[in-house]
């Protein structure tokens, strides 16, 4: 008989070792789309599988559930010491982790103990020991890879539901999935104290089990809900700021258009009339009035003028876009240094060039305030990578949003704060990028937004 006891000890300690691993490898598959690295993931499940083996063999005691809060927040801190952005995802990521845990193996467990284990008891109530020793331990294996099989199956289902984006999470959103999940951690720590304390009353027969279980899967289904309805509503405002960004890119067009056909205007109205002008310049020469003659050569002079470019760039798209964004800052008073050249080599869309010039010197002109006028707008090619580089005056400070990383418009209504995100889109068609932020330009605070494109 002690030989048959101490087989259970064994037992008892192999099917821990066995559940604390498969939990902690569930528990990487669930972080691994969300974190940086695949090191990071198995750490994750590593440090989780390595806590709670350390609290199973202390010398001290600790509540069940206190004890897997424990080891979750152990792998919730590898992931936040790893990257330390993405932390209220993180957090959501252990929340959940938490949850499915005693929920898949509340369902599995109750399955057994209601179950199985009655059929055990009807078939070898006449048995030796060994005998029912030999199926404990069966029963125990189909036990772990059954509660590891849902687990599994858990986690897939919830990353159907909640995608495998990385990306930030503020607080409301973190309260908004978090509190499903632990109403429902809640709920699991007053079930336990109640089957505690029926255990030990009399007349217990555990049908109580049965309704356990159902929660469980209730909490289980509610919190993939949340997570559902989360995803279509982030997928929503995406949609909305894509169309923002669409409606952008398309006045863009409109402006470009309406400037070049301004311009097609004025040098048609010119050439249709330059055989009348030189006419009368004939007749003024011809009749002494050379000062009158001067003084009209001087004016088709200026309206010759005014349909050249004052801005030579090498592409005559960029050429208008500038020349329009020149003169919009002399009538205000802006300073405007511009030092841009197209590039030469590269296969590279002028309509792409033009939405980053439109929309970063328009974001300059609105900055520019005051005594702070001046702009400025350069160009180079390094290697294979052009960029672009816009400088203004600016004092403000630069509130950034922690979910598209970029500074929040001061203006508001529709349309507004669309500019960037468009100029971000067009870098990224050519596996490029943009930086914006505060520099200090001879003595003066500025606002620097670089873009930088890769040459194809």
């Amino acid at each position: 008989m002690e030989t048959v006891e101490r087989y259970y000890t064994v037992l008892k300690y192999v099917d821990f070792l066995v559940s604390d691993v498969l939990a902690g490898w569930c528990y990487t598959l669930w972080v691994r789309p969300f974190l940086g690295s695949r090191r990071a993931a198995y750490l994750t499940g590593a440090a989780y599988a390595a806590v709670m083996f350390f609290l199973f063999f202390g010398p001290f005691y600790i509540p069940t559930m206190l004890a897997y809060a424990i080891g979750t927040a152990a792998g919730f801190a590898v992931m936040a010491l790893d990257e330390r952005k993405y932390i209220g995802q993180k957090l959501y990521l252990a929340v959940v982790f938490y949850s499915v845990r005693w929920q898949m193996w509340r369902i599995v467990s109750n399955f057994f103990v209601n179950g199985v284990s009655r059929l055990q008891r009807f078939f070898l109530k006449n048995a030796s020991s060994m005998a029912w020793f030999k199926t404990d331990a069966a029963l125990r294996i189909l036990w772990d890879m059954t509660a590891l099989c849902l687990m599994y199956l858990g986690f897939c289902l919830m990353h159907k539901a909640y995608g495998r984006r990385r990306e930030e999470m503020d607080m409301r959103e973190l309260t908004l999935l978090t509190m499903p999940v632990l109403s429902g951690v809640v709920a699991e720590a007053f079930m336990r104290w109640h089957m505690e304390r029926c255990d030990t009353a009399a007349g217990y027969d555990g049908e109580f089990d049965s309704l356990v279980q159902l929660y469980a899967a209730v909490c289980f289904l509610t919190v993939l809900l949340m997570a559902y309805v989360f995803r279509r509503w982030k997928d929503q405002q995406e949609d909305e700021r894509c169309s923002a960004a669409i409606a952008g890119q398309i006045a863009d067009m409109e402006m470009h258009i309406a400037q070049v056909e301004g311009l097609y205007r004025d040098m048609r109205s010119i050439r249709h009339d330059m055989a009348n002008h030189l006419l009368t310049l004939e007749d003024l020469y011809k009749s002494g009035a050379y000062e009158e003659a001067g003084g009209y050569a001087g004016r088709l002079h200026d309206r010759i003028r005014e349909t050249t470019m004052d801005v030579q760039t090498g592409n005559p798209v960029t050429d208008v876009v500038l020349t329009g964004k020149k003169k919009e800052m002399e009538e205000k008073g802006i300073s405007f240094v511009c030092d841009f050249h197209y590039p030469k080599e590269g296969e590279v869309n002028a309509f792409d060039i033009s939405i980053i010039l439109n929309n970063g010197l328009a974001n300059a002109i609105d900055a520019s305030k005051g005594d702070m006028t001046h702009v400025s707008l350069s160009s180079r090619c390094v290697k294979n990578m052009y960029m672009i580089e816009i400088v203004n005056d600016y004092t403000g400070q630069l509130q950034i949003d922690e979910q598209s990383g970029l500074p929040i418009s001061t203006k508001t209504g529709e349309g507004h704060g669309v500019g960037l995100e468009n100029i971000r889109r067009a870098a990224q068609k050519y596996l490029g990028g943009m930086e914006i932020g505060k520099e200090k330009r001879e003595g003066r605070e500025c606002c620097v937004l670089r873009v930088m494109l890769q040459l194809r």
